[in-house]
């Protein structure tokens, strides 16, 4: 069966959302990844988010070769904003959200899809692995290991086993979700911030019911040269990070969550926050800034985030000491 005719006779499965800016070199292998999965019943929803490079060229290539393929061009709005556009227009019952330099392994879709599909799973975690410009894999510390779950779980369970195994990651490309448990529960990404995967994975992984997750690695996320990850993290890292956090602390402060999940989600917080705390620090020195962390939260919010915190934002280098006779006395 051609491409043309599976489209004109079933609907969709799966939408694979890709928001695409200036990823000119990337593109043509990202796309391939994807066209190529045996599992064939899926659309991709590729938005140009106002690329100043070839890329918006590139689709609208793929959009004349495959008809799976939808292009849609838009004015720069940024990563959140442009997936859930995106969302908006998915019509498959399942959603993945991909990014345009990454890769996705052969055989994911036919695995994955069919572990969601026969027990009803709200979503699905699966493992990747780092690769720089070249397409070889990174050592990093940073893992992107998921556990092996294939009866489904409440999310929390599968939440905290995550965090507790210390093999946690936000990346929201390495999850398939049905759509609609995201538009039950009004599960969007915060526009105007980088960072926006952070609060947008803990939330759906804390109100699933039925969560799956494989150890198989089907993803390989690129670190590649003027990426975000790349970058000396700055203000925006910070802007981000506080904001998933204001999110967290609200969040654990309404929803129903086990006791150990609200530890687990806390101890995220907190890590995020204490990341941001560094950068202000650095840029206090460096820069002579006048920028507090003071500035992105209430004062309640701050009380929350509890006593490591608060110590090491208006005494670093008495948390210095504090912290490394800590680190002695308990170990890291």
């Amino acid at each position: 069966m051609s491409h043309n005719e599976l489209n004109v006779n079933q609907n969709p499965d799966l939408s694979v959302i890709i928001p695409v800016y200036n990823t000119e070199a990337y593109l043509e292998e990202a796309l391939n990844s994807i066209l190529v999965q045996d599992y064939s019943n899926f659309e991709i929803i590729a938005i140009n988010d106002g690329s100043q490079d070839c890329s918006g060229q590139i689709l609208e290539m793929y959009k004349e070769k495959d008809p799976r393929v939808h292009v849609y061009h838009r004015e720069n709005s940024g990563l959140s904003a442009t997936r859930n556009f995106g969302l908006s227009q998915a019509s498959g019952s399942y959603v993945y959200f991909f990014d345009s330099d990454d890769i996705l392994l052969q055989g994911a879709f036919t695995h994955l899809m069919k572990l969601l599909k026969s027990v009803g799973g709200e979503l699905i975690a699966f493992s990747g692995r780092y690769i720089n410009d070249k397409g070889d894999a990174v050592s990093t510390e940073k893992t992107l290991k998921k556990s092996e779950i294939t009866e489904p779980v409440p999310g929390e369970e599968l939440l905290v086993k995550l965090m507790q195994s210390e093999i946690y990651s936000p990346v929201v490309s390495m999850y398939i979700y049905r759509k609609s448990f995201l538009h039950n529960n009004q599960l969007t990404f915060q526009e105007g911030y980088i960072h926006e995967d952070e609060f947008y994975t803990i939330k759906a992984l804390s109100i699933a019911d039925r969560a799956l997750s494989v150890s198989d690695v089907f993803y390989e996320h690129r670190i590649r040269n003027g990426s975000i990850m790349k970058k000396e993290p700055g203000i925006m890292n910070v802007e981000g990070w506080s904001k998933a956090v204001s999110q967290i602390l609200t969040f654990a402060d309404k929803y129903p969550l086990h006791s150990t999940t609200h530890v687990m989600i806390m101890g995220r917080a907190r890590l995020l926050t204490h990341n941001s705390l560094g950068i202000l620090h650095k840029l206090q020195k460096e820069k002579n800034t006048t920028i507090s962390i003071d500035d992105y939260f209430s004062e309640t919010q701050f009380e929350k985030l509890g006593y490591d915190v608060q110590l090491r934002s208006t005494h670093p280098t008495l948390y210095r000491i504090y912290n490394k006779l800590k680190n002695l006395v308990f170990g890291k």
